[in-house]
């Protein structure tokens, strides 16, 4: 007869496979926040240092709410607290981040009452 062994319940954030896949959806959601942030603020610059002329400089748009969303919905995996905080100050960075689009909502919302 075989002893009877307790079972233990396993939350899915303990499980190692959880966590791999939580640190790799943080660190492209960290790609894509400081993607957009250079589309919107890096771009332009860098194409007029080398002598790209204004005409010539197309609008390249990013990634809206994926950068900083998989960030937020991530962040409960991550352990390490400096990781933590950086990923937040990413996010924070993030020109199509969910910060932004509130603010942009809020401001919409009040200008079109007066």
């Amino acid at each position: 007869m075989r002893p009877r062994v307790a079972h233990t319940v396993c939350m899915p954030q303990d499980s190692p496979i959880v966590t791999y896949i939580a640190h790799v959806l943080f660190a492209l959601g960290c790609f894509v926040s400081l993607l957009n942030l250079y589309l919107t603020v890096g771009r332009y610059p860098l194409l007029r240092l080398r002598g790209v002329p204004v005409n010539d400089i197309r609008h390249v748009s990013g990634f809206p709410l994926i950068g900083s969303l998989l960030i937020v919905l991530t962040l409960a995996a991550v352990s390490n607290p400096v990781i933590w905080w950086l990923g937040l100050a990413i996010s924070f960075l993030d020109t199509g981040g969910l910060h932004v689009f509130a603010i942009v909502m809020l401001v919409a919302g009040l200008r079109s009452k007066s």
